[in-house]
């Protein structure tokens, strides 16, 4: 039997109250590189890329992803993940680039629908609040 939260998971990457709480049981990897606009820390799940941040260190960012997924097994990535780690640097000095990436955004329906209107939007455009609405 197929349960709520079960469903959930699959469709969010994890519910939203494991994201609250820490990411309890999840395996974190992470990788640093620099781009165009500083240096960029990377995380995924075995699901898609869950967190990308930009700073001024690595431990910074690291401080960073571990407060974000503080009950999580957090660790450098393999190789396995070199590609996606390239791929969000290339969006970033190529905005509009195809984005080919699977990605394990974590919230309600709501914000899936915000994160996707807002994947939408033209580089270089600017949209209010209210148009996005």
């Amino acid at each position: 039997m197929t349960h709520e939260s079960d469903i959930a998971a699959d469709l969010l990457g994890m519910t939203p109250a494991a994201h609250r709480n820490g990411a309890p049981g999840e395996v974190v990897r992470y990788a640093f590189t620099d781009t165009s606009l500083g240096r960029l820390v990377v995380a995924r799940t075995r699901r898609g890329v869950c967190f990308a941040a930009f700073g001024e260190s690595d431990t910074a960012l690291l401080d960073e992803l571990r407060t974000r997924f503080s009950q999580a097994t957090v660790e450098p990535d393999t190789a396995d993940g070199a590609s996606w780690l390239c791929a969000i640097a290339e969006l970033v000095d190529t905005p509009g680039a195809p984005a080919r990436v699977p990605l394990d955004v974590r919230g309600t329906a709501f914000q899936q629908q915000v994160w996707n209107a807002l994947r939408e939007i033209e580089p270089g455009t600017t949209v209010t609040y209210a148009q996005l609405a």
